[in-house]
C-alpha cells in the first residue's frame, strides 16, 4: 500500500536509512592494526632467514669437522709382512778365485825318460818343471839341457825352460808346437828344439845349431 514506512534510523542507499542506525567501519582498516601486523610479518620473516642460515652453517661445519676426523686409509691400519731375517751372516765367503789346476795324470806303471839324470818332471838339477807339472819334451846337447813342460793337465798349454852351461835362460810361455817341434820366442830370438837338434835363431837367422845327445818326447 502506499505510503509504507520503515523503522525509523535505517537508510538504503539513495538517502534511504538500514534498520539498526547507521553501519560501523571494520577494525583491519585501522592504521595501526596495518603497522602492528606489517612489523609482525617483517620480524617473522627475519627469524625464518636467521635460521635458515643457522641450519646451513651448522651443516657446513658438521661436514668440515666429518672430513677432519675421517678414518685413516686401510693401507694404513694394515698390518705389514715381518722383514725376512737377514741370514748373510750364516753364509760362508764366495771364494771367486781360479779352481786350481788338477793334479797331473800318474805316469803309466814301469814309464821310463831314455835321457840321463831326468824324469818325468825333467832334469834333477835342472830345468825342471814347476810343481807337479810334467814334461811334454826333455832333451839334451852338448852344451844345453831343454825341457817343455805342460801346465797341469792343460793338454796343449806348456811353457818351456833350458839351461847352457849351467845358466838358466828365462822361462818362455806358449811355445807353439808342430808335431815333435816345439818353437820358444823370447822377443827377437826363437829356440827350436826337435828329438834331433836345437836351433838357436835371432831375427830371423840361425845363429847356432846344437845337435841333440839324447831326447824324448811324449
Amino acid at each position: 500500500m502506499s505510503g509504507q514506512q520503515f523503522p525509523s534510523g535505517h537508510q538504503y542507499s539513495g538517502g534511504h536509512q538500514y534498520p539498526g542506525g547507521p553501519r560501523r567501519p571494520s577494525p583491519w582498516t585501522s592504521p595501526a592494526v596495518l603497522i602492528a601486523v606489517i612489523a609482525g610479518l617483517v620480524v617473522l620473516g627475519g627469524g625464518t632467514a636467521g635460521a635458515v642460515i643457522y641450519v646451513n652453517h651448522s651443516n657446513s661445519s658438521t661436514e668440515a669437522d666429518s672430513s677432519d676426523t675421517a678414518a685413516p686409509s686401510d693401507d694404513g691400519d694394515r698390518p705389514q709382512p715381518a722383514p725376512a731375517p737377514d741370514d748373510s751372516s750364516d753364509r760362508p765367503p764366495i771364494d771367486d778365485s781360479p779352481a786350481p789346476n788338477p793334479p797331473p795324470a800318474p805316469n803309466p806303471p814301469g814309464r821310463t825318460i831314455p835321457v840321463s839324470g831326468a824324469d818325468v818332471h825333467g832334469f834333477s838339477g835342472g830345468p825342471r818343471c814347476n810343481g807337479d807339472d810334467v814334461a811334454v819334451f826333455i832333451g839334451t846337447t852338448g852344451r844345453s839341457k831343454v825341457v817343455v813342460c805342460q801346465v797341469g793337465s792343460q793338454r796343449g798349454r806348456n811353457y818351456y825352460k833350458s839351461t847352457a852351461d849351467g845358466d838358466a835362460s828365462p822361462e818362455i810361455q806358449y811355445p807353439a808346437r808342430s808335431g815333435d817341434t816345439f818353437v820358444a820366442t823370447n822377443g827377437n830370438t826363437d829356440y827350436i828344439v826337435s828329438t834331433s837338434v836345437l836351433r838357436i835363431r835371432v831375427d830371423g837367422k840361425v845363429v847356432q845349431t846344437e845337435p841333440m845327445v839324447q831326447s824324448w818326447v811324449d
